[in-house]
């Protein structure tokens, strides 16, 4: 009876399939953050070239996708990182069919680094993991959900990831293409991935568009783990002058983070705390007024300090 209550409910729910541009890299963040939130089937995340293939074998209600795609399946195209407005839309789009998809704990849930930033605004705070502490044990028990970092065993922190030799600041490049090889240099300098895996995050814009820029000003291009990397790493650079990727809502593109995954997992806090950071005006002021690398890395350590207690 109760695997027939289960099957019965599952039919209750969208069958949803994910389109990530190149697979790997984003698309496990996706997961995280759309299941966070959503509550619906997810029958699959493939690459563009692929929908067809899962079509076959799986029915599919409607289509979340990091890129324009063509196909008669109802279909919607959000960030790669899923932002507040993504969580929107794909309400929106979600609840057009007929379902309510946003999950009962969504609503009760508790953003801890926020409170602490409204209890911070207004008290001198001098010990943030036995404020935390007490945080949880207050909300223990009252159907509350408290968002907390991933073991870091498993997960690496951006700043294991994004190291001040992988920064450059006020670089000089003539064409999106022109930087997007400027920050893949890093990282083939350090030895972390090869010329291929360069050549193939600029064959997927080029293939796909500008799917890199993810939020104003900002591009994360990358390729699949299979096209050159070496080490999961991510370089920054910031252009002195603009760049046009082709996305009329967010050129010019002035800073760019090289993504390489050797994995689906070990990326996901340090994409996640990158995320986070790039909704801080504070970050790109501090990246605009410095000409020192370790500037920008230490703004990223105190922030995990903070965020980690």
């Amino acid at each position: 009876a109760a695997m027939e209550r289960k099957i019965k409910m599952n039919e209750l729910k969208p069958k949803v399939l994910i389109v990530c541009s190149t697979g790997l890299a984003t698309a496990q963040l996706m997961i995280e953050r759309i299941e966070r939130v959503f509550d619906f089937n997810i029958v699959g995340v493939v690459s563009v070239h692929n929908i067809e293939n899962v079509r076959k074998k799986s029915k599919i209600d409607c289509i979340i996708s990091t890129v324009k795609i063509s196909s008669d399946i109802p279909s919607l195209t959000v960030s790669p990182l899923i932002r507040d407005d993504d969580v929107e839309e794909i309400y929106r789009f979600i609840s057009s069919f007929g379902y309510e998809p946003i999950r009962e704990r969504y609503y009760k849930t508790i953003d801890y680094e926020n409170l602490i930033k409204i209890i911070e605004s207004y008290a001198t705070i001098h010990n943030y993991k036995d404020l935390l502490k007490d945080i949880k044990l207050t909300f223990t028990g009252k159907n509350c959900n408290i968002f907390e970092k991933n073991d870091e065993s498993e997960n690496k922190m951006l700043s294991d990831l994004l190291k001040k030799e992988y920064i450059e600041l006020n670089v000089n490049a003539t064409s999106w293409e022109d930087a997007v090889r400027n920050a893949g240099n890093i990282l083939l300098r350090n030895g972390k991935i090869t010329k291929e895996y360069i050549d193939n995050s600029i064959k997927n814009i080029k293939e796909l568009g500008p799917y890199v820029v993810i939020t104003k000003g900002v591009a994360i291009p990358h390729a699949t783990s299979n096209s050159g990397v070496i080490e999961t790493a991510i370089s920054m650079i910031s252009l002195s002058n603009g760049v046009e990727f082709g996305n009329e809502q967010n050129d010019p593109v002035k800073y760019i983070f090289m993504l390489s995954t050797k994995d689906s997992k070990s990326h996901l806090q340090a994409l996640t705390d990158l995320v986070d950071i790039l909704a801080m005006d504070s970050f790109y002021e501090t990246i605009d007024l410095s000409d020192n690398p370790e500037d920008i890395f230490n703004f990223i350590k105190d922030f995990e300090a903070k965020k980690g207690g």
